[in-house]
């Protein structure tokens, strides 16, 4: 089937069952874009570099990526280059087309990446990781003033579901996911390895699964120092884009494009030739795509890694530590509400004494007396040469130790006791303080192996 002329009508009623699984299958295929080498571009700086043969691919395969979700955010997920377009969606398709355009201007170029290398100590014309370029597009999309999604780079494997929260709410209302807020999509770019130097097989069932998903983005990986775009599986194949064709620059004219030539822009990023790949022949190092569109999207993701995966090698984890803050928060709030708070003892009421010169003073039954004579001295004393230590609780509920009286001369004159009495210090207390939607079974299908290509000297398919 040609990308350029779709089968009419009447030829897509006289197919079979089979024959329309891999009618849509292609149809699907080719309406992803497809970024590959560029030559004669502008320089880039600080570099001489004018093209990025050689050492660019994991560039252009994050580009891919990245672009099938932006695609989906904005087009839709059955968004088909087949069908008509309206001006709306010619207008989305070209804006998006536009973001990638190799040149310095544009926020996703070869150029505005290989500079971000750079503060990734990365050289211009060194070979980018899957690391490197996650956090690449996580620092352009952040000063992408249109960028319709947030990009979250977890790194491990493991995903917060707060933080992704955090991310798609940017801030507005709560975290419970109850209430209305406006959500924005979130990108996670996972660079994962799952072996040391070749795959381990263990992970192959768990990798062929993530195709099953709605979520899933694909795989910007492939061989070593080749990477490749996986977007599909069947059985133990995985049908790819390859960006390893080096071919010219390209231009957007927006007037010109939406007035005459849509199909000008298929035919240099879009691809017609499905190519495979043994799932086994991976390199264990690669990047992982996740496209969460909604609050109820995070859910099934969460449902389906649980269900589907084997628990013994697990490729990403996602943790409900929202649940469990608010699981937390809920049992403090009945401990408290249960909890019996000790009542504090109240003060004792203070006594009136005669101090012996005609006035009256206040003394405070749990505080030992004072007096001054004429020279001004002032002396501390007890009411009773006895003392012994009772327990009385603290606010707190622990128990603390205070000196207590005991008896007391009559209010209105000194006992012989008082007056030989010694000298004690007053008393002191403290507080303690695919297959793609559903995977697409392909029962026949003729795929083409390209490892010949010429890095330096590819052709284009089209």
């Amino acid at each position: 089937m040609s990308l350029l002329r779709p089968s009419p009508a009447s030829a897509v009623k006289k197919l079979t069952r089979e024959q329309e699984v891999l009618r849509q299958f292609m149809m699907d295929f080719q309406s992803r874009l497809w970024f590959t080498y560029r030559k004669d571009l502008a320089r880039i700086e600080p570099s001489f570099y004018t093209c990025d043969s050689g050492w660019g691919c994991m560039m252009r395969t994050g580009q891919s990526l990245l672009a099938q979700a932006f695609m989906q955010v904005l087009l839709g997920r059955e968004w088909r280059a087949h069908y008509p377009q309206t001006q709306y969606s010619r207008r989305r398709y070209i804006e998006i087309l536009d973001w990638f355009v190799d040149d310095p201007e544009h926020p996703y170029s070869i150029h505005r990446i290989a500079k971000a290398g750079l503060a990734l100590d990365k050289r211009i014309g060194e070979w980018f990781g899957p690391s490197t370029v996650a956090h690449a597009f996580q620092r352009l999309s952040q000063r992408h003033e249109d960028c319709p999604l947030s990009i979250m780079v977890p790194m491990d494997g493991a995903v917060r579901v707060s933080s992704i929260m955090q991310a798609a709410t940017r801030g507005a209302g709560g975290l419970d996911g109850s209430t209305a807020m406006a959500w924005k999509p979130v990108l996670l770019l996972i660079p994962a390895r799952f072996g040391l130097d070749k795959l381990t097989e263990r992970y192959v069932h768990n990798l062929k699964q993530l195709f099953r998903m709605p979520q899933f983005m694909g795989i910007a990986g492939g061989r070593p120092g080749r990477s490749l775009y996986f977007v599909a599986s069947q059985g133990d194949e995985l049908f790819y884009y390859d960006p390893h064709f080096v071919k010219p620059p390209k231009t957007l004219n927006l007037f010109l494009l939406l007035r005459f030539s849509f199909f000008y822009l298929l035919q240099s990023f879009h691809c017609s030739v499905v190519r495979s790949q043994e799932i086994i022949e991976l390199d264990p190092s690669m990047l992982l795509g996740f496209l969460i569109l909604s609050h109820d999207d995070l859910r099934d993701l969460q449902t389906r890694l649980g269900r589907d995966m084997e628990k013994s090698y697990p490729l990403i984890t996602i943790q409900d530590d929202l649940a469990k803050m608010n699981n937390d928060s809920k049992r403090m709030s009945r401990t408290y509400a249960t909890t019996s708070v000790p009542t504090p003892t109240p003060a004792p009421t203070p006594m009136t004494a005669d101090n012996g010169s005609g006035r009256s003073s206040q003394v405070h039954p749990n505080q030992a007396h004072t007096s001054q004579d004429n020279s001004g001295r002032t002396e501390a004393a007890t009411a009773k040469e006895s003392h012994r230590q009772v327990e009385v609780p603290h606010r707190d509920g622990s128990e603390a130790h205070v000196p207590s009286q005991q008896g007391g001369g009559s209010p209105g004159a000194k006992s012989e006791q008082q007056q030989h009495r010694e000298e004690t210090p007053p008393s002191s207390s403290s507080d303690t303080g695919f297959d793609i939607d559903d995977a697409f079974s392909i029962k026949s299908f003729d795929s083409e192996d390209d490892e010949d290509d010429d890095d330096f000297g590819g052709s284009d398919e089209l």
